[in-house]
């Protein structure tokens, strides 16, 4: 198996927040930067940087095994060191020049021929293992994941939660939640398990203790099938624990269950989360939207679904709903 480690957004002056305003183009935030790249003096350590580390040093000891490709924006300044990503990025663009394989792009292209000759250069017969990371997740993250999974056929591609980001939080969960699944590219929470999908020694990244969310209480974990346990971390992407208290529902199919998460050291908002087959949601969401259209204001807003293993689950907001409801028109 050859991995691969498809690189955007993050190289050069694309991170880099006021650069980026001046030329009038989207920037990543401050909050993600912070994210993906390490906060305060932890600059340079965050789980981006040190992903993008490993893969760099991993193609220069095994380059039969893997290979980092890193994709750059022709308008970009090369060289020229900045406040952004541009400060992990370039050292490492210095130092394994050789090994890092660097394809120019124009803003929003994807340069599908040069990373399939990189690909077809690589002369591993066995199927590759793809793990796209970088920003916007929405944008050319997704097309990237479209582009090896749909136009060059490539079975293997996955993205990770905690390697991808986005200056729009909503974009980013639906992409996640919704179409990355929807193009058939595998979403990982985990990025130990993201590591290990490419060939990379996952237990160089065990410190940064990125995982799914971690669900509580343990007993309600244990009835639940794993498909149930896999929608409700993935519902609750980004959260560190979430508190389940179940409305009603046994452990078949159908759950309706009150969420309260902690992400990091603070609380989320409380969420109601509803898990049944495939059918009977369809045909709550179906008549969801179309009340909808009368009555917004009096409904509870929720994210795009999440569907696997013959289940759906969504998420609603708490503050709209009342008494103990069972549908999602109740």
């Amino acid at each position: 198996m050859h991995g691969f480690t498809l690189f955007d957004g993050m190289s050069l002056e694309s991170a880099n927040t006021r650069s980026r305003q001046r030329q009038n183009l989207p920037s990543l935030g401050r909050i993600e930067m912070d994210r993906l790249l390490g906060e305060g003096r932890q600059f340079g350590h965050g789980p981006l940087a040190r992903f993008v580390q490993l893969s760099a040093r991993h193609a220069t000891l095994h380059p039969d095994r893997h290979t980092l490709i890193m994709l750059y924006d022709e308008s970009a300044e090369v060289g020229r060191r900045g406040g952004g990503a541009s400060a992990v990025i370039e050292p490492l663009i210095d130092h394994y020049s050789k090994e890092i394989k660097l394809v120019p792009a124009r803003p929003g292209q994807v340069p599908w021929e040069a990373i399939r000759d990189i690909i077809q250069t690589t002369g591993d017969d066995a199927e590759p293992h793809f793990l796209i990371v970088g920003f916007p997740t929405e944008g050319r993250i997704l097309a990237l994941g479209n582009m090896l999974r749909n136009m060059l056929g490539h079975e293997q591609v996955a993205v990770c939660y905690h390697l991808v980001g986005s200056i729009s939080q909503s974009a980013h969960l639906a992409a996640l939640c919704h179409f990355f699944p929807v193009a058939g590219v595998q979403v990982l929470l985990d990025i130990a398990d993201a590591a290990a999908f490419i060939g990379l020694p996952g237990d160089q990244l065990a410190d940064l203790n990125l995982s799914a969310c971690q669900i509580e209480p343990a007993e309600l974990r244990a009835q639940m099938s794993p498909t149930q346990v896999d929608i409700v971390q993935r519902l609750c992407m980004g959260w560190t624990t979430v508190e389940l208290s179940l409305f009603h529902g046994g452990f078949s199919g159908s759950m309706l269950m009150l969420a309260m998460g902690t992400k990091g050291r603070a609380r989320t908002e409380p969420m109601v989360i509803k898990i049944d087959d495939t059918a009977q949601m369809l045909r709550e969401i179906n008549g969801y939207q179309r009340v909808k259209e009368f009555i917004a204001r009096q409904l509870p807003r929720f994210a795009y679904p999440v569907e696997t293993d013959g289940l759906i689950g969504v998420g609603m907001e708490l503050a709209a709903i009342e008494d103990r409801p069972s549908t999602l028109q109740a």
